[in-house]
């Protein structure tokens, strides 16, 4: 799946004392001695798992930035048991209440789960999220109670009652410590050009390399000048989207033995610190709760697939939700809000959230090339270009 340039990061802060006891709650019912690799699905650096309830299975999104989530739609249809209601924050910094469900049982790779909390949430609202088709996340609340080692690039996703299985030895590996919030969600620190970085959200919800804020981002650069920029609707919470501008710039990682150099993005509009998918799919991670403590294994130096100076949002209509860099190297007249009523013959006029899917799907695929139709504008060509 080639790489479009919109962030998505659900992220759902909790901050309540109440939540707290509520998301420490939950058992395994049945543990299985052997380490379980479950049958994932690998969609834009996204972790999709299934999740069986009442013989159904259903589509789960692995997300240690979130605490168990499930959409209205599958609230509903169990009738799960409202425990409260509570103000949530998502990724995007808007506040909306929320209900907070008891579960029924459920089971992940054979494994029974019970007395889990999750919040209720409409997945179909933000269009990125109604996108990926999913019924909830496996939160970090659940993931507390598990070994998990995931290797994205092999599709991998092993969970298991014990880290006998790891094979670390001989094996360079990155030991990063780290706390907890409410949600169970890991808070690292990070060694960046020369600086211990704290309060970074471990977040395997969000498809995004290193997010800082660009105040707290400003003593880490020593004057570096970006390679890269952006402007639009650049990420989606839960809630949906906000414009923001954000700059790339390259950074040095210094581990004990070795130090490597990342992309770090710095957002204008956002106080949150993030560690994303973009990231971590680079390495094999092992997640220990007990030890509290995060491994990292390098399988590859770090790889980014070519980018488009432009992509698409949806407000109702399908509209230039973003540019970049490329779009001023290339000189093309398209602007922030254009309307798109046309990608490669494909026409959309009268435009729906389904539509606003569909034309991603062209954006995502392996095509150098692709043809926009603007209003009032007539067609452009754009091409995918590296920036690195």
């Amino acid at each position: 799946m080639q790489k479009l340039a919109l962030f998505l990061s659900i992220l759902v802060l909790v901050s309540c004392k109440n939540s707290e006891v509520l998301f420490g709650q939950g058992a395994v019912s049945k543990k299985n001695e052997q380490p379980v690799s479950l049958p994932v699905e690998i969609y834009r650096n996204l972790i999709f798992v299934p999740v069986e309830i009442d013989g159904k299975t259903y589509r789960f999104l692995f997300d240690s930035g979130a605490p168990m989530v499930v959409s209205k739609e599958l609230r509903e249809s169990l009738a799960m048991k409202i425990e409260k209601r509570s103000p949530v924050r998502d990724s995007q910094g808007k506040v909306a209440y929320q209900n907070y469900v008891r579960m029924p049982r459920f089971s992940i790779g054979g494994e029974e789960f019970r007395n889990f909390v999750a919040i209720e949430a409409d997945l179909r609202f933000s269009p990125l999220l109604n996108c990926l088709n999913f019924d909830g996340i496996i939160g970090a609340n659940l993931m507390q109670f598990k070994y998990w080692e995931m290797n994205v690039r092999d599709s991998l996703l092993l969970m298991s009652n014990t880290k006998d299985h790891w094979s670390l030895e001989g094996e360079r590996s990155y030991r990063i410590p780290f706390q907890t919030k409410t949600t169970r969600t890991p808070v690292i620190q990070l060694p960046i050009n020369g600086f211990r970085v704290k309060n970074i959200t471990f977040d395997t919800g969000s498809t995004g390399v290193l997010s800082l804020a660009k105040d707290e981002a400003g003593p880490l650069l020593k004057g570096q000048e970006a390679y890269f920029r952006r402007q639009g609707f650049l990420s989606g919470g839960l809630y949906g989207s906000k414009a923001d501008t954000a700059e790339e710039y390259q950074v040095n990682f210094d581990f004990p033995d070795t130090n490597f150099t990342f992309p770090l993005e710095v957002a204008y509009g956002k106080d949150s610190r993030l560690l994303g998918m973009s990231f971590l799919s680079q390495f094999r991670v092992f997640i220990d709760y007990p030890a509290q403590e995060i491994l990292l294994q390098p399988i590859a130096s770090y790889t980014a697939n070519p980018l488009w100076p432009v992509s698409p949002y949806f407000n109702g209509k399908i509209i230039v939700g973003q540019t970049n860099t490329l779009l001023e190297r290339s000189r093309i007249d398209i602007a922030l809000g254009d309307t798109i009523i046309a990608c490669n013959g494909v026409d959309y006029n009268d435009a729906t959230k389904d539509d606003y899917c569909q034309i991603i799907e062209q954006f995502s695929t392996g095509a150098d090339s692709l043809n926009l139709t603007i209003k009032g504008k007539g067609d452009f060509m754009i091409f995918r270009e590296s920036v690195y």
